[in-house]
């Protein structure tokens, strides 16, 4: 176990890769790449725009067994996903809106369910805190959507 460990979004040339690294540890990560680990929980994915006045849920709160989007705060258009690539274990960051591919043929595999367990392992599992409000101390799951 390791601690400066944050989940970072948009990094690379094409602003796919999601890596964690020590956010801290130099200038660049700390100034010029923060926005990449700061991200905005959504209940839409909404229209691209990482403006969070339109989503239709701001001002609640976020539940156990809900489905949200994460949107990675570094520039538009950009989600974290999963179940990517071989074997479906692959995270990055991609533009849902971007294509007809990403919007209509995977676009389970943006959403991403809040647990409170990891519980059986499907999406159809209740989760035992269901409807309950997330505290600031929780510590959460987070199960993709797709599979």
């Amino acid at each position: 176990y390791m601690d400066n460990r944050w989940l970072s979004g948009s990094r690379t040339s094409g602003n796919e890769e999601v890596v964690t690294r020590d956010h801290l540890r130099s200038s660049y990560e700390r100034n010029t790449a923060a926005t990449t680990y700061k991200w905005i929980v959504r209940s839409t994915p909404g229209n691209g725009s990482r403006r969070v006045d339109n989503d239709p849920k701001k001002g609640n709160c976020l539940k156990y067994g809900d489905i949200m989007y994460l949107q990675n705060n570094y520039m538009d258009n950009r989600w974290l996903n999963g179940a990517r690539g071989s074997g479906n274990k692959g995270v990055d960051t991609r533009d849902h809106l971007g294509s007809n591919y990403e919007r209509y043929s995977v676009p389970d595999v943006y959403k991403w369910i809040v647990r409170s367990t990891s519980g059986n392992g499907k999406r159809s599992y209740t989760d035992p805190k269901k409807g309950n409000c997330l505290k600031h101390d929780d510590i959460i799951y987070l199960q993709n959507n797709y599979m």
